[in-house]
């Protein structure tokens, strides 16, 4: 039980930030980001949350994976009956998926938090467009 329930998680998260979208998010996820000098795109932030809820998602499919070819699982989840079966299952998901969220924010916060501004004259790349 503790496989699936790992790799439920790993689903969920992997397609929350796909499942929740509006129709203007994905007018903005196909939109240019113009750097413009000295500024850090504000949209660099919900990309970092993506990149990492995703990414933390993905752990929890292969950690999933991981517990059932060990074959390692909860003795005591197994001897319970079936309703109890499923509340701890939609527990366990649910407070897995929030620590997921969480982290993939925190990490993406602090991400943005050290961004460097937009230079030009640092690393500039070929067809980049620029405002001044």
């Amino acid at each position: 039980m503790v496989p699936s329930i790992l790799q439920l998680v790993g689903a969920i998260l992997l397609g929350i930030m796909v499942a929740i979208r509006e129709k203007n998010e994905y007018r903005k996820l196909v939109a240019i980001v113009t750097p413009i000098p000295g500024k850090v795109p504000a949209r660099l932030r919900n990309l970092y949350q993506e990149t990492w809820t995703f990414r933390i998602g993905l752990v929890f499919v292969v950690l999933g994976y991981g517990v059932q070819i060990c074959n390692i699982d909860s003795d005591y989840l197994a001897t319970l009956p079936i309703t109890y079966k499923m509340i701890a299952a939609s527990v366990l998901v649910v407070i897995l998926c929030y620590i997921g969220i969480y982290f993939a924010k925190l990490i993406a916060l602090r991400q943005f938090k050290r961004a460097k501004p937009y230079d030009p004259n640092e690393d500039p790349e070929e067809g980049e467009i620029m405002i001044k």
